[in-house]
């Protein structure tokens, strides 16, 4: 039985990361609530169409698709044919076990 967890993982090593850090702040707010949106997707790690995902942000932007595309254009999430998956999800998702090694 896999646990269906209310919160992700952040790693620190975010803060120094030249993807996140070039991100603008709607961009980044955006970033996060996809991480955590992607926690409820089933299957956990993929999202739907990036339209489709625009929809689902809560977050009050001006072009909800823009600061998407932004996100693809900065590597941090992944396009797989129609779905998007972010970058090392494995590194947020809290149903894997963190591995220190």
């Amino acid at each position: 039985m896999i646990m269906q967890y209310d919160w992700i993982r952040m790693p620190m090593h975010i803060i120094e990361s030249f993807e996140v850090q070039s991100l603008t702040d709607g961009s980044f707010r955006a970033w996060i609530e996809i991480l955590l949106i992607t926690n409820r997707c089933v299957p956990s790690g993929r999202l739907p169409p990036k339209e489709h995902l625009a929809d689902l942000l809560e977050i009050e932007l001006p072009d909800p698709e823009a600061a998407i595309d932004e996100l693809i254009r900065a590597g941090l999430l992944v396009v797989d044919g129609v779905w998007l998956t972010p970058k090392d999800w494995h590194l947020y998702d809290p149903n894997i076990p963190y591995d220190e090694g």
